[in-house]
C-alpha cells in the first residue's frame, strides 16, 4: 500500500535538520522511494515544508507553493559571512542609534520586484559549482542579483538590537539576504539570528506534522489520513473534463480536439467523469495534447 501513496505532507521541520533529511525521514516512514519536498529551509530554520509522495513529486515546483510567509529576527551590530547566526561574524558595528523610524524608511525599497544578490553560502550555480562550496573551498565568491519578489514585510517587534520581522514574498528570496542587506541600509551589519517558515501556498504551520505524529501516523498506517492530494498545487489552472473517450486517449499520450476560450490557458488540469485527476495538457493550436499523464493510484 506504501507504494501507492500519492499526494503532499504538511510536515513541520525542527532546527538542526536539513530539507532532504526530512525526506529521507518520510521515505523510511513510508516505504517509498519517490519522495521530494516543495522547497528548501536551511537546517537553523524551522516551519512549514511540503513533502510530495509519489506522482506528487511532478509537482512540487509549482506556483501553486506561493507565497511564502516567514517570522525573521534580525540582530544587529554583527555581521557573519553566511548571514544567519551560523556564520564566523565578520563585522561589527554600533545599533544604538537605530530607531523604528529608520527601520520603516529602510525597509520600504524591499518592496515589490527587486535585485536580490543571493547569500555567498547558498546553493546558487556559479560554473557548474554551488556557491557554498566554492566559497568553502577559500574562493572568491558574489553571486550575481537576481529578481525576487517581496509582498509585504512588516514590523513585528524591536528591542535593540533585535528586530523582527513577518514576511511574505516569492520563490528564491533568501531572508538572509534582506537581514545583510537592511543592515548595510541603516549602516550597521547585521544578521538573521532565527528564521520560521510560517506558510507555503495553501500549508499553514498550525496544521504542520511534527515527527512525533509523522512516527504514530507511520506505526497506524494512516498516511492517507494526513495526505492532501496530488492537484493541490495546481488550483489556478483551468479544469477539462474529459469523457470516456479522451479519457482513454490521454491515458496513452494521444490529444484531442478542444474549444477553450480563455486565451491564456495554455496548460489545464485533466479529469475523468468520475473526478479523477489524470494530469495535465498543453493546447497546442485547437488541440490539447497530453505533457503529464499521472498513474492509476491518483
Amino acid at each position: 500500500m506504501a507504494s501507492q501513496l500519492s499526494g503532499f505532507l504538511n510536515v513541520f521541520k525542527a532546527p538542526g535538520e536539513t530539507s532532504q533529511g526530512v525526506v529521507s525521514r518520510i521515505r523510511r516512514l513510508t516505504g517509498q522511494k519517490r519522495v521530494g519536498h516543495a522547497g528548501t529551509l536551511d537546517p537553523a530554520a524551522v516551519g512549514v515544508l511540503p513533502v510530495a509522495l509519489g506522482e506528487a513529486t511532478r509537482f512540487a515546483m509549482s506556483s501553486g507553493w506561493e507565497p511564502k510567509v516567514y517570522w525573521a529576527d534580525v540582530v544587529f551590530g554583527i555581521g557573519t559571512d553566511t548571514d544567519d547566526a551560523e556564520g564566523r561574524p565578520v563585522a561589527a558595528g554600533d545599533a544604538s542609534g537605530i530607531n523604528l523610524g529608520q527601520i520603516g524608511e529602510c525597509l520600504r525599497p524591499f518592496l515589490g520586484r527587486i535585485a536580490q544578490r543571493p547569500p555567498v553560502y547558498s546553493a546558487v550555480r556559479l560554473g557548474g559549482a554551488r556557491s557554498y562550496a566554492l566559497a568553502r573551498g577559500g574562493g572568491a565568491v558574489t553571486p550575481a542579483a537576481r529578481q525576487v519578489r517581496i509582498d509585504e514585510i512588516r514590523v513585528v517587534d524591536w528591542v535593540s538590537p533585535m528586530l523582527s520581522l513577518r514576511i511574505q514574498c516569492g520563490a528564491g528570496t533568501y531572508i538572509r539576504a534582506v537581514a545583510r542587506d537592511l543592515g548595510e541600509q541603516l549602516g550597521c551589519p547585521a544578521h538573521l539570528a532565527a528564521l520560521a517558515r510560517l506558510r507555503v501556498g495553501p500549508f499553514s504551520i498550525d496544521g504542520a506534522l511534527d515527527y512525533e505524529q509523522l512516527d504514530a501516523i507511520s506505526l497506524s498506517g494512516g498516511w492517507r489520513h494526513v495526505l492532501w492530494p496530488t492537484d493541490l498545487p495546481l488550483g489556478e489552472l483551468r479544469v477539462v473534463i474529459a469523457n470516456e473517450v479522451q479519457e482513454q486517449d490521454f491515458v496513452h499520450g494521444r490529444g484531442w480536439e478542444a474549444m477553450i476560450s480563455d486565451a491564456g490557458a495554455d496548460r489545464v488540469r485533466v479529469y475523468s467523469l468520475r473526478g479523477t485527476f489524470l494530469g495535465l495538457a498543453e493546447r497546442a493550436g485547437a488541440r490539447l495534447e497530453p505533457r503529464i499523464v499521472l498513474g492509476s493510484d491518483c
